[in-house]
């Protein structure tokens, strides 16, 4: 018995039909990989909480955040949230009598959050003026949170 020659062309095919072969399995272990990733949970040991949380947290814990006491026997009261990422943010704050502002870094997430106040803010002219500490994010992009009157919830205006 004889062998059968393969000619050039079907050397053509052949190699072609194996490089596809070898790229369909690069992307299927390429895609296994992937989802083997993603299915590793973080191993960090703190929850994640929703913006919405950290908000009616600050919220409820504002007269302990303000460095000032609120005037005439008043409470503090959140108008406002300004995020500039998920961890800075400035707080617009009154007593009905005066109002101010401070920026704050979350240092660590709920339960207990706990927070670094960089900067303190009272009204002045054209804006706020920085009456202690710093403000780094003085230009910064910012994200308006108001709470609706309706639900409860604070929501993003712009």
């Amino acid at each position: 018995m004889g062998s059968i020659p393969i000619s050039g062309s079907m050397k053509k095919i052949n190699l072609v039909i194996i490089l596809i072969i070898i790229r369909i399995l690069i992307g299927i272990f390429y895609c296994l990989d992937l989802n083997k990733e993603a299915d590793v949970p973080e191993e960090s040991g703190e929850e994640i909480f929703s913006q919405q949380e950290v908000m009616e947290y600050l919220d409820d814990h504002i007269g302990k955040i303000s460095p000032e006491e609120p005037v005439l026997g008043g409470s503090w009261h959140i108008t406002a949230f300004w995020f500039i990422s998920d961890k800075n943010l400035y707080i617009d704050y009154e007593d009905g009598h005066i109002i101010r502002r401070v920026l704050i870094e979350l240092v660590k997430d709920l339960p207990s959050l706990e927070y670094k106040i960089i900067g303190y803010f009272e009204p002045g002219e054209g804006g706020w003026f920085l009456k202690e500490g710093e403000d780094p994010y003085f230009d910064a992009a910012l994200d308006l949170y108001q709470k609706d009157k309706e639900t409860g919830k604070w929501s993003k205006q712009n």
